[in-house]
């Protein structure tokens, strides 16, 4: 069973992220059928480390996933930011401020507004 899906040793085979997409490839293993990663739900990545080794991984720091289906993270836009791992989106930078790079990971990376600006 791939780590990303659960398997109860009876034929019902459920993926561990809601929203995943697994294929039965028959002709992938030497050893039979096989199950293959297609897709992940917002927030997350497909990460394919062997051919047994198929999961959906959370986005980075200062990286998200916003539409489905997820095919890899990309830096959070310009005056976004995100200070965590895993399938949340990214933040706008507080009120009255502005950020012109992409990747932030902090709110901290977020300028204040000059005076009398928006």
């Amino acid at each position: 069973c791939p780590s990303g899906l659960h398997c109860d040793g009876s034929a019902v085979v459920r993926p561990r992220n809601l929203g995943a997409v697994w294929e039965v490839c028959a002709d992938c293993s030497p050893t039979g059928a096989a199950y293959t990663l297609q897709s992940c739900p917002i927030g997350y990545q497909p990460k394919l480390e062997s051919l047994d080794v198929h999961r959906c991984e959370g986005c980075g720091l200062g990286e998200e996933c916003a539409e489905e289906p997820c095919e890899g993270c990309s830096p959070c836009a310009p005056g976004m930011f995100k200070s965590s791992i895993g399938p949340a989106l990214c933040s706008p930078c507080p009120l009255n401020s502005h950020l012109a790079t992409a990747g932030a990971t902090s709110p901290e990376d977020c300028s204040r507004c000059p005076d009398n600006s928006y």
